[in-house]
């Protein structure tokens, strides 16, 4: 659908902007860093992440330099993000771990979320949000004349075969990231999300899909990152810090055999046949997608 007829390039420009936008008005204030609100501006920060990667199949610099502008943004509020979850990670763990160790841990999280709390307050967010504002003006003024739903696609089949890669060796001899393949899993789940016009149910049953390996793998990675945490304390036993290790090591081996199952739904088709496929979605639009393209909304949040 290549040209003046093809609505999907500003379709997603719109959306990446739409993001953006929404990231600086969500960027915490002083006072505002707390669990939801970094929660929502991580989320917008890694849509628009996400999207910008669609554009990156024609090698521009620019959309390089976009990555890493909203990734940097991404990270400043990182680690608040962490040590919000953690409560909950510990928690989850409750009855399998010693009493004595959970309440050391919980202390020391919590006094490590005040420290954060503080060094917030030193984060420039005026300076930060205005940087997302201009980024997402220069994102407007993008020429995306030779940028075709074509170009988008093979965008997104690049991001799926480097999934299905990634997957294939973390789920085979254990030589894969399953952080990775999280990461990658983020992406896949707003850009399948941005084409849900085309063809509603079958976009909507991937992101649901995409969604459910997003959270087996984000379990998966935030007991690692307690385990990472509690190593980095000198004020548990080693005895204790054994078990606590274990305890997360069964976890996470219950969570990881859950999400190759859903791996493997989602990446059994192959990055060739699932692009054509895709493609033909956007050649032959449901009805009322058709006026969905044609009107080029902003609201999908995917």
């Amino acid at each position: 659908m290549p040209g003046r007829e093809d609505p999907w390039p500003d379709h997603c420009r719109r959306a990446l902007v739409g993001a953006m936008l929404e990231a600086a008005e969500l960027f915490p204030h002083s006072g505002e860093d707390r669990a939801e609100r970094i929660h929502q501006a991580r989320r917008a920060l890694k849509r628009a992440r996400s999207l910008v990667r669609l554009f990156a199949s024609g090698g521009d610099l620019a959309v390089y330099d976009m990555i890493s502008a909203l990734d940097t943004a991404r990270r400043k509020v990182g680690q608040a993000r962490d040590l919000d979850v953690m409560p909950d990670v510990l928690k989850s763990l409750e009855g399998e771990v010693d009493a004595a160790t959970s309440q050391q841990l919980s202390s020391a999280i919590a006094f490590e979320r005040e420290v954060a709390h503080i060094a917030h307050s030193d984060i420039d967010v005026a300076s930060l949000a205005s940087q997302l504002r201009a980024e997402a003006r220069l994102v407007e003024k993008w020429d995306i004349g030779r940028t075709t739903s074509t170009s988008l696609l093979k965008a997104l089949r690049s991001g799926y075969r480097s999934a299905r890669r990634v997957g294939r060796r973390a789920f085979g001899d254990g030589g894969g990231d399953l952080h990775e393949l999280r990461i990658f899993a983020i992406d896949l789940d707003h850009q399948f999300a941005i084409f849900r016009p085309a063809w509603p149910a079958m976009f909507l049953a991937m992101s649901a899909e995409l969604r459910r390996l997003r959270q087996l793998l984000g379990e998966h990675n935030d007991l690692a990152t307690l385990g990472e945490f509690a190593n980095s304390r000198h004020d548990i036993s080693l005895a204790r810090m054994s078990d606590l290790a274990l305890k997360i090591e069964r976890r996470q081996s219950r969570l990881a055999r859950r999400a190759k199952v859903s791996f493997a739904r989602l990446f059994a088709e192959r990055p060739g046949a699932m692009e054509k496929r895709l493609a033909s979605y956007l050649d032959n639009p449901k009805t009322r997608a058709k006026a969905l393209a044609a009107s080029l909304p902003g609201e999908l949040k995917g």
